[in-house]
């Protein structure tokens, strides 16, 4: 099978984007050119990829695998653009630079064309927010949003380093100076970071907080990770029975509002009773259909509608049985 992967950008585009039209929108080209570079994929791949509906165009399964495989393709790309840019010696990346409206718009906002001039491989992204949610963005671990605020710097991100999803390749397997430069930074980083933080700490009066909780607080959390916590087994497995009822009466609250039973953890057969039996309005799709994520189920619970809250109290048991109930007796 010979396919020229040109064509694929239009296979996504209409995964992503719910349809002929929508792709057509987002690509700039007609209807009719995103229709004829689909028909001639199917003609390259021998298999049918959209099934034309009364609302729409939805995917095949032929569609769906290719689409994955589109991705995994629009991913490697991604991934070897990046590294490409790495090996260069003009500065690329992405910079996030956050800061209040005002900033933005008369400080940063003129200084922009000039250091895409400069810069041609460095992607800069602007964020409006104020200190407090920088600060809980540091904390949260994004520390080169706090870095390019603070101290200007634009800071390698993991994701750049080492790759992601399918594509991610260990940190030991990183080009040894590669890994040096990625290590040495932060280190640097926050070697500055102390000496603009540490005042503002005083300033805060929280300095002896820092010194006398949080610091040593760190020391106490890695043994307790090194050791582990015992659990009370006997009693998740009565706390398991007790869950496994209520979800056993949620079922058969869903098949009851559904008018049918089917498997409640099956996206495809949710779609079906939830937008084809029950015609209950598409909010997102996907690239295999109409989403039933949980934004989703909410949008649709705060519309009036029983079954999606019906399903999202059944997700919530579903996941705290198999994260802690199924997992923590067996470690």
């Amino acid at each position: 099978m010979e396919v020229d992967p040109r064509r694929l950008r239009f296979l996504l585009a209409v995964a992503r984007y719910g349809g002929v039209l929508a792709a057509a929108d987002e690509l700039g080209v007609t209807a009719s050119a995103v229709s004829q570079q689909i028909a001639r994929l199917e003609r390259e791949t021998g298999f049918a990829l959209l099934r034309r509906t009364p609302t729409g165009s939805e995917l095949t399964p032929a569609g769906i695998a290719l689409t994955e495989a589109a991705e995994d393709v629009e991913r490697a790309l991604a991934l070897a653009r990046s590294r490409l840019e790495q090996s260069a010696a003009e500065v690329s990346g992405t910079v996030r630079i956050g800061g209040f409206q005002s900033f933005l718009t008369t400080v940063l906002a003129p200084a922009l064309p000039g250091w895409r001039e400069r810069y041609p491989a460095l992607r800069i992204e602007t964020i409006e927010a104020d200190e407090a949610a920088l600060m809980r963005a540091l904390r949260a671990g994004s520390i080169d949003a706090l870095a390019v605020e603070f101290l200007g710097l634009a800071m390698t991100g993991y994701d750049e380093l080492c790759g992601k999803g399918k594509n991610e390749v260990p940190y030991a397997e990183v080009p040894i100076t590669a890994a040096r430069d990625y290590s040495c930074a932060d280190s640097d980083l926050a070697l500055r970071l102390r000496a603009l933080l540490e005042p503002r700490l005083a300033e805060h009066e929280v300095g002896a907080l820092l010194r006398e909780v949080e610091l040593p607080l760190v020391t106490v959390l890695a043994e307790m990770e090194w050791t582990g916590v015992a659990i009370d087994v006997p009693w998740f497995h009565s706390l398991k029975t007790r869950f496994e009822a209520a979800r056993r009466e949620l079922e058969a609250q869903i098949h009851a509002e559904a008018g049918e039973a089917f498997n409640v953890a099956s996206n495809q057969q949710l779609r079906v009773i939830l937008f084809e039996k029950l015609g209950l309005p598409v909010k997102k799709k996907t690239a295999t259909g109409p989403s039933t994520d949980a934004s989703v189920l909410q949008e649709l619970a705060d519309e009036g509608h029983t079954l999606p809250t019906l399903l999202m109290e059944y997700r919530e048991l579903a996941k705290l049985e198999n994260t802690y109930l199924d997992t923590l007796p067996s470690w």
